[in-house]
C-alpha cells in the first residue's frame, strides 16, 4: 500500500489497516495497525503474546495526519504515556474532545486512564472502568460526560476498596453539588450527600434518570410500566410490550394504577413481613423515602400496594418500575389472595 513495502508472502497474513492518510515520520513503536510490523519504517518487530490495544482515531494527530483514520495503535502513541506493560488490560476511553494540544475532536481513543492528569496510576488487579467522554476534559468535568468511572474521579467520593464492584456511572450534567437532572447515573449511594454507606452483601440498584418528573412526564421517559399508569394513556393489549421507564422524580400524592412495583413489604411502616414461599414482585428504587428509608432498597411487594389496583393473577408478568423519588405517606399494605 505504501511505497517501500516488502510484497506480500504466501502463508502470510496482514492484519488490516484502514487509512485515509498519508502516515510521515514520527510514529512510535507497537502501533501495529492491524498491519505487518515491516509497514513504516524504524518501528521494532511485534513481539509474541503482546497484544496491541485498539485506538481509533478521528482527528489530525500532529502534522500530516488528516481525519478518519480510525487506527488501531498502541497507547504509547501520544507523548507522556506510559508504556503498557506485560498483563495488563488497557480500559478503553472514547473521548471526543480535546485532550491536551494538538487533539481534535472525534477520538473516539482507546487509553490508559494516565491519559488525562491527575488520575491516579492504574493498578495491578483493579479493572478500571470505562470513560466515554465528550467533551473537553480539564479542570473539573465539563457536561455531556457520560463517565464510566471509579468513584474517585469526583472530589468527595470515598476511594474505591478491594473486592467493591464500583457501579456505573454515566453522567450528562455537571456533577458538583447534588445533581442536576439528566444523569442517568449507576453509583454507590454515598455519591449523594445524606444517604448512608453501602454496606457489605448488599447490591445497589441501577439508577438511570434523564428528568424531574413533575406534573405530568415529560418525553423521554423510556418505561417499563403498564401504559395505564398515566391518565389518558390506553390501557395495556395482550401481546404488546411496554415501554420502559427510568425515572428520576418526585412521585406525589397516590400512585396511579399498574404500578406494579418490585418492592419488599416491610418497605413502608405497616405492612406485614412477608411469608415463606410467597414470590412478592421487586421494585428497586433508590430516593429518598422519608425516615428509615435506605437508598439501596430493592424491595419486593405485591402488586396491589396501592389502593384501586387489582390483585395480581396468575400467569401474568408484571413490568418493573424503577423510581429515584420521594413516596410521602398514605401508603397502605398489600393485599395478595395467596397470603
Amino acid at each position: 500500500m505504501f511505497k517501500g513495502l516488502p510484497p506480500r508472502k504466501e502463508g502470510v497474513r496482514v492484519p488490516r489497516l484502514r487509512v485515509r492518510c498519508e502516515v510521515k515520520k514520527g510514529f512510535p513503536p507497537y502501533q501495529q495497525l492491524r498491519l505487518a510490523p515491516t509497514m513504516f519504517k524504524g518501528l521494532p518487530p511485534r513481539k509474541e503474546g503482546v497484544r496491541v490495544p485498539r485506538l481509533r482515531a478521528r482527528c489530525e494527530v500532529k502534522k500530516g495526519f488528516p481525519p478518519y483514520q480510525q487506527l488501531r495503535l498502541a497507547p504509547t502513541m501520544f507523548k507522556g504515556l506510559p508504556p503498557r506493560k506485560e498483563g495488563v488490560r488497557v480500559p478503553r476511553l472514547r473521548a471526543r474532545c480535546e485532550v491536551k494540544k494538538g487533539f481534535p475532536p472525534y477520538q473516539q481513543l482507546r487509553l490508559a486512564p494516565t491519559m488525562f492528569k491527575g488520575l491516579p496510576p492504574r493498578k495491578e488487579d483493579v479493572r478500571v472502568p470505562r470513560l466515554r467522554a465528550r467533551c473537553e476534559v480539564k479542570k473539573g468535568f465539563p457536561p455531556y460526560q457520560q463517565l464510566r468511572l471509579a468513584p474517585t474521579m469526583f472530589k468527595g467520593l470515598p476511594p474505591r476498596k478491594e473486592g467493591v464492584r464500583v457501579p456505573r456511572l454515566r453522567a450528562r450534567c455537571e456533577v458538583k453539588k447534588g445533581f442536576p437532572p439528566y444523569q442517568q447515573l449507576r453509583l454507590a449511594p454515598t455519591m449523594f450527600k445524606g444517604l448512608p454507606p453501602r454496606k457489605e452483601g448488599v447490591r445497589v440498584p441501577r439508577l438511570r434518570a434523564r428528568c424531574e418528573v413533575k406534573k405530568g412526564f415529560p418525553p423521554y421517559q423510556q418505561l417499563r410500566l403498564a401504559p395505564t399508569m398515566f391518565k389518558g394513556l390506553p390501557p395495556r393489549k395482550e401481546g404488546v410490550r411496554v415501554p420502559r421507564l427510568r425515572v428520576r422524580c418526585e412521585v406525589k400524592k397516590g400512585f396511579p394504577p399498574y404500578q406494579q412495583l418490585r418492592l419488599a413489604p416491610t418497605m413502608f411502616k405497616g405492612l406485614p413481613p412477608r411469608k415463606e414461599g410467597v414470590r412478592v414482585p421487586r421494585l428497586r428504587a433508590r430516593c429518598e423515602v422519608k425516615k428509615g428509608f435506605p437508598p439501596y432498597q430493592q424491595l419486593r411487594l405485591a402488586p396491589t400496594m396501592f389502593k384501586g389496583l387489582p390483585p395480581r393473577k396468575e400467569g401474568v408478568r408484571v413490568p418493573r418500575l424503577r423510581a429515584r423519588c420521594e413516596v410521602k405517606k398514605g401508603f397502605p399494605p398489600y393485599h395478595n389472595p395467596s397470603i
